[in-house]
This record gives C-alpha cells, structure tokens and sequence, in this order.
C-alpha cells in the first residue's frame, strides 16, 4: 500500500528551507493538485514515512514564506498552509491546494496535472487543446477544439436586435 494518492503528497522539509530548497518543484506540485480535484502536500514528512521525525519544528514564518512563494511562482493556485502536531510530537506542515476554478500554471506557462501519487508535466497537442476544451477531470477526456470561425459580417452592429442595443 502507497502513502501517497492523487490527493496526498509528502514532502521534506528541505524543501522549503535552507540551500536544498526546491520551490519550483513544490509550485509544480502544487499546480498539479490545482488542475486535479485539489489536494494537501504534508511537508515535514519523509517520503516512505507516516510521521515527522520526534521533535522537529517548523518556525511558523515559514507559512507566510511557503503561501507567497507558491503565489509567486503559480498562477490560478490557491496555497493554505497550516502546521500540525503529530503524534509522536513531530510537527509538519500541511499545504491544503484547493481545486481550481480554472486552468493553473506555473508562471512561466507549464501545466501539470495529478495522475495516481505522480505529476505529470502536459505536453504537446494536450497542452494546447485542454485550456480551449474545457477542465479535464474525473470521467472526463481531453479533447481538442475544432471549430470552424466564421467572419464578422460587416453588418454586426446593426444587425443586432433592438433588444440589445442600450444607451447609456
């Protein structure tokens, strides 16, 4: 049995502290969740482990670090972090990734998306069809938009109905 789901991921601590700090891997993270159907990242808990290590502390600077750094590097993911006290004393940190209302990124437009306990980067025609088609999500497929694009007749705006027209 997998610690981790498509709704659960545990991170280090390192993380989101000291010179190993990988915050573009944690925005990636946090964009899959995001485009999924959201999620929380447990970080402060080793991959493989059910705890945090006895007596390891989180300085609660670090939320407000982690929730502008994710909005930094994010765009259309919303981070809520909040500590927590294990049983066995350790304390964690838990990245609640809400579900978003529309297709989010990491800011320099890369897409990623939970499948299983892994994220996976969206690439190719998926990447270019699946903001124009609609959220992909559970029982749904991603599907490519082809419609045909009619001209504007010159006529537009006096063809619309009088309902329509107002003055201001």
């Amino acid at each position: 049995m997998t610690l981790e789901d498509q709704h659960t991921d545990r991170k280090s601590l390192r993380t989101v502290s000291g010179k190993t700090a990988d915050w573009a891997a944690l925005a990636q993270d946090a964009v899959c969740f995001a485009n999924g159907a959201g999620g929380r990242l447990l970080i402060g808990i080793e991959d493989g482990e059910t705890l945090p290590p006895p007596g390891q502390t989180v300085a609660p600077e670090l939320l407000d670090r982690l929730r502008k750094r994710i909005g930094e590097l994010t765009v259309n993911v919303q981070a809520l972090p909040s500590l927590r006290r294990a049983a066995n004393g350790g304390v964690f940190i838990e990245l609640v990734i809400e579900r978003s209302g529309a297709v989010a990124s990491t800011r320099d437009g890369r897409y990623f998306l939970r499948v299983g306990d892994t994220c996976q980067p969206v690439l190719g025609d998926d990447g270019c069809a699946w903001p124009t088609s609609g959220r992909a999500g559970p029982g749904r497929r991603w599907t490519a938009a082809r419609r045909a694009v009619r001209p504007m007749p010159t006529s537009w705006p006096a063809s619309l109905p009088a309902s329509v027209h107002r003055t201001v």
